[in-house]
């Protein structure tokens, strides 16, 4: 009887001591080691959030052309992409076809920096999607980050690639 007293009281006594958490020992040298990794990798970190903001951005123009492509096959009318400045593009929802935004019309505006700070648009004209999924004509989208540039491109055919 004895011993399974002593034996519950050790069982309780290691129970007690993993719901205590960790020591002061151990929670200083996890502080140490992630101020060793800020350190190590904190000058790094404007270049991967600048990549990431770049990818991002192109990502997000390449997407928001493919919607436009898809809706105007399936309302049967046209879309267009056009880049107003340096960090904003709008998409038209041209339901009579006439290329100029009307009333009823619906434009929607994209400010790149919202979401990609640092990061400009540029093209050479106006991109129209017509109701069979084509183009008026290819056009290269020029997405630029701080140190590195990506281009949407968009085939006659309507087929938007990145690279």
């Amino acid at each position: 009887m004895a011993s399974a007293h002593h034996s519950d009281r050790k069982r309780r006594g290691a129970r007690a001591s993993a719901e205590r958490g960790a020591s002061l020992f151990e929670l200083l040298a996890s502080v140490f080691v992630m101020a060793i990794l800020l350190r190590t990798m904190g000058p790094q970190l404007p270049a991967l959030t600048s990549v990431y903001s770049l990818r991002g951005a192109t990502r997000r123009i390449a997407g928001d052309l493919q919607k436009a492509r898809m809706a105007a096959m399936a309302e049967n009318n046209r879309y267009v992409f056009t880049v107003v400045d340096a960090h904003t593009y709008s998409v038209l929802d041209d339901d009579n076809n006439n290329g100029v935004a009307d009333a009823g019309e619906t434009v929607t505006t994209v400010d790149v920096r919202s979401t990609s700070p640092g990061v400009t648009v540029s093209t050479s004209g106006t991109l129209t999607f017509v109701p069979d999924g084509t183009a008026t004509q290819a056009a290269t989208i020029t997405v630029t980050g701080s140190a590195h540039s990506k281009t949407v491109m968009v085939s006659a055919a309507g087929r938007i690639r990145v690279q």
